[in-house]
């Protein structure tokens, strides 16, 4: 086998030359008042969702241990 290399560049480039990872808003991209107000409730069930498979995975990882006592 042979080892090769390819050249490729980032998915998504600010005009700064900052790489655009989709995370926060830092990376040159910025947020505005009315997407904010939009999709408020889409954020609030995300993060229940977040908070929710939380603490599902603490309470299997809880009766885990619970059953191996």
């Amino acid at each position: 086998m042979s080892a090769t290399t390819t050249g490729g560049v980032a998915a998504s480039t600010a005009s700064d030359g900052v790489i655009y990872t989709g995370f926060g808003t830092d990376s040159g991209a910025t947020a505005t008042a009315a997407s904010d107000s939009a999709n408020a409730a889409a954020r609030l069930i995300v993060n229940f969702g977040e908070l929710y498979g939380l603490a599902v995975v603490a309470a299997g990882i809880f009766a885990g241990f619970t059953i191996m006592l």
